[in-house]
């Protein structure tokens, strides 16, 4: 019997309580499980997923794991962009990493969320004079905006 045969299988197939519960599903499965392992499938592959202290150190182990290719590109062209940080390994995978962190100060989310709140107060107007609006299209519009603004700002 191999690993995969070991944990215990929470479903057939994943994909779809995946996409309806998002990360959320895989802690509720372990909760219901009482682990921190379980088998499923994703996509149609066999696939096993963690959670924990243990599951994170395995993760980031470079000697076991590696991200390059770790993820089929279908999974990377729908959540993590094909060539994003999540396929990225050695010195690639810190500069870019540190590129993300660099933008996750305090005082950057601060400036962000205040961009944000101020760019929602200034397109009102405009909702107010449209038929409909889409609020996750103008949502994603403000945010691209704000964090335009936010990036410009910290250039200066």
């Amino acid at each position: 019997m191999n690993h995969y045969q070991e944990a215990p299988q929470a479903s057939q197939e994943s994909t779809l309580a995946i996409l309806r519960e998002g990360y959320r599903y895989i802690g509720s499965q372990c909760d219901r499980l009482e682990t921190d392992v379980f088998r499923s499938r994703l996509m149609l592959k066999n696939t096993l997923f963690i959670r924990g202290e243990s599951s994170a150190r395995l993760f980031y182990d470079k000697e076991r794991l590696t991200r390059s290719q770790a993820a089929p590109k279908r999974l990377q062209k729908t959540l993590f962009g094909v060539g994003g940080i999540q396929g990225l390994e050695g010195e690639s995978h810190r500069e870019r990493k540190a590129l993300f962190l660099s933008f996750m100060s305090q005082e950057r989310i601060t400036r962000l969320v205040h961009l944000v709140e101020e760019t929602w107060q200034k397109r009102m107007p405009y909702w107010q004079a449209q038929p409909s609006v889409v609020l996750q299209d103008e949502f994603h519009w403000i945010l691209c905006k704000a964090d335009k603004c936010c990036m410009l700002r910290a250039e200066s």
